[in-house]
């Protein structure tokens, strides 16, 4: 026979809080196991660094096309937010800016 333990005892057991270990039960119920479920968490990087690079070289070159038509044309991979953040991280070119 198994001794069954409250939902604060076993928070306290393991320095958990009560709704954490309330959401692990729940889990354990629903599919019978703790682990993760595939595909949660931090997606992974949408473009490769030579797309990136690709993306970064053809706005240097034509300093008055949009971010978004740059990754238009260079068929850059992930949404037009990212290829706005893409260079932003990792070159000096910034908007509003004349070109020199």
């Amino acid at each position: 026979m198994y001794k069954r333990w409250s939902l604060n005892a076993i928070a306290e057991r393991f320095g958990r809080s009560k709704s954490a270990i309330y959401k692990i039960v729940k889990k354990w119920r629903r599919q019978g196991t703790i682990e993760r479920t595939r595909g949660t968490g931090l997606m992974n990087k949408k473009s490769t660094n030579v797309q990136d690079a690709n993306l970064i070289q053809y706005l240097e070159e034509n300093p008055f096309e949009t971010a978004n038509e740059a990754a238009h044309i260079t068929n850059f991979p992930a949404s037009q937010r990212t290829a706005q953040r893409r260079i932003r991280e990792t070159s000096n070119l910034r908007s509003r800016i004349a070109a020199s």
